[in-house]
């Protein structure tokens, strides 16, 4: 088996990745609109919507991260890493 791993592509990757997970944090601040007897409401539906948000934009943070770890793995093996996808595949590693 033969992957080629193209490391700029994947830094870039990676960057581009935390800076979604930025910006995702910077819509979540959201100050709710006053709509009268429904105020409660709004507030609490904007604050749901916004842990979820949180949760994802820590997600993406942590797949961000883990290609981070895959490419400092990947130079420390001097690029040889056709066996990692191997054994990733055939089930012997998570």
């Amino acid at each position: 088996m033969s992957i080629d791993i193209d490391p700029p592509f994947l830094e870039r990757t990676s960057l581009s990745l935390q800076h979604a997970a930025l910006a995702v944090l910077d819509e979540v601040a959201m100050h709710p609109p006053d709509t009268g007897p429904s105020y409660c409401l709004t507030q609490q539906g904007l604050a749901d919507v916004g842990d979820v948000a949180t949760a994802l934009a820590r997600e993406v943070h942590d797949v961000a991260d883990a290609l981070d770890a895959f490419l400092a793995f990947a130079r420390d093996v001097d690029g040889d890493v056709a066996w990692v996808f191997d054994v990733l595949l055939s089930g012997r590693l998570s």
